[in-house]
């Protein structure tokens, strides 16, 4: 006589099971995060689209509404990102790998030598900007002055 009620809860725990977990696993929906992987020349002298030096790939993932502000100053040039201060000096690589867009500004050179970006002039020939989209990688000659997750 026992054992039907723990039959029955068991089948009601497995009727009930699937739903619960889709109400868990479903998607969050509203706009995407970014995700820029960008590599940077540890010197000014590294030709565009070549992130030459021991710097490696960085990355920053930033959540809708989101901008950080790089570090532009050359006594940097150097130093990796540490998670919490970004420095962009000498940007060479810019790849969007999340699944939203990235927009980036850059300084320094005119912004007509950027390739596989369209720019827009902000204030002047040498700043623009440029959103990437997923996928998408541009090579540059400039430094990286924000980063944003439109």
């Amino acid at each position: 006589m026992r054992r039907l009620p723990l039959v029955l809860a068991a089948a009601l725990t497995l009727a009930l099971l699937p739903r619960a977990l889709a109400q868990k696993t479903a998607a969050p929906s509203g706009p995407a995060p970014c995700v820029l992987e960008y590599q940077r020349a540890d010197t000014m002298w590294a030709a565009i689209g070549r992130p030459d030096g021991a710097l490696g790939t960085e990355t920053i993932s930033l959540q809708p509404g989101q901008t950080k502000v790089f570090v532009t100053d050359w006594k940097y040039e150097k130093k990796r990102n540490d998670g919490t201060n970004y420095y962009g000096s000498h940007l060479r690589l810019a790849t969007s790998r999340g699944p939203g867009a990235v927009r980036i500004v850059v300084v320094g050179n005119p912004i007509s030598e950027v390739q596989g970006a369209v720019m827009q002039a902000l204030g002047g020939p040498n700043k623009g900007q440029a959103t990437l989209q997923p996928g998408v990688q541009a090579q540059f000659r400039h430094d990286l002055q924000e980063v944003s997750c439109p």
